[in-house]
């Protein structure tokens, strides 16, 4: 996370492909932040949701060191099926 709380650099172990394209690191501008959540809108998006503004993402702190991805537009408490580990720095 940049030292403004704005930006947030993700680098994966392995190379995903996704929607935006196939790669191992995603950058997102920080659009809110909670005591366990912060909620990301990647660079590049295109996808739009139901209400035609460009989609965010929440990544849930589940446990130390443990996160969930969900999209805000979908019901409360659905998360997708990828269960991420913080790697140590």
């Amino acid at each position: 996370m940049s030292d403004d709380h704005q930006r947030l650099a993700i680098f994966n172990d392995r190379t995903w492909k996704s929607k935006l394209g196939e790669t191992n690191r995603f950058a997102a501008t920080v659009v809110a932040e909670t005591e366990h959540s912060l909620t990301l809108r990647y660079d590049n998006e295109t996808r739009l949701n139901d209400a035609g503004k460009l989609v965010e993402w929440q990544l849930i702190i589940v446990a130390p060191g443990v996160y969930r991805w969900r999209e805000t537009g979908w019901p409360e408490g659905k998360v997708n099926g990828v269960v991420g580990i913080r790697c140590s720095p």
